[in-house]
């Protein structure tokens, strides 16, 4: 989404009042933003904070479905 707005790690950080290094781990899904920097974030990009979590839910679910995919699947049998 940053790289979408033409944004850089940098430019956001500092236009949300963040350090980079914060931005490039919760980019990489290694830190969570807390409310206030998720809305600080949101500002930034001129989007609103459910759109962040809707991709976040997106990417998790991704993940999920590629880490897990017995999850997802129709055959999977339950263990007994």
């Amino acid at each position: 989404m940053r790289e979408q707005k033409g944004l850089s790690q940098e430019h956001l950080a500092e236009a949300a009042g963040l350090d980079r290094s914060f931005t490039s781990l919760v980019e990489r899904g290694i830190q969570s933003p807390n409310i206030v920097v998720l809305l600080k974030i949101a500002h930034v990009l001129g989007v609103p904070a459910a759109d962040i979590v809707a991709l976040t839910e997106s990417m998790v679910a991704a993940r999920s479905s590629h880490d897990f995919p017995e999850r997802n699947s129709a055959e999977s049998k339950p263990l007994s």
